[in-house]
């Protein structure tokens, strides 16, 4: 069913959002801040999750994600500004020039 390659990129992110909703917190909560026993909670749950996913578990995780954000997320009550990225990125980029023809 699962591999480690799958808890990886876009995989890993949706069934974090998925799971925080699972366990009352915000989808875009950090799963880092999160206290020692809220961490289990979270662990716990995410491994319910898996073992209840179909053969085909895809596109499960990908319905239950875009649920997940329709609901939580992309409605009108969502501020974003208590919800900063958690990593930004402000080293100086060197973009090469476009050639001209």
């Amino acid at each position: 069913m699962f591999e480690p390659k799958d808890f990886q990129g876009e995989t890993a992110t949706r069934l974090q959002v998925i799971v925080m909703i699972l366990i009352g917190k915000h989808p875009l909560a950090d799963f880092h801040g999160l206290m020692q026993h809220e961490k289990r909670k979270f662990n716990d749950r995410l491994n319910k999750y898996i073992q209840n996913l179909p053969e085909e578990w895809e596109d499960k995780v990908k319905e239950d994600f875009y649920v997940a954000c329709n609901n939580e997320i992309f409605n009108e009550n969502f501020q974003s500004e208590l919800h900063p990225p958690s990593l930004i990125n402000t080293d100086i980029q060197l973009l090469p020039k476009e050639e001209t023809i």
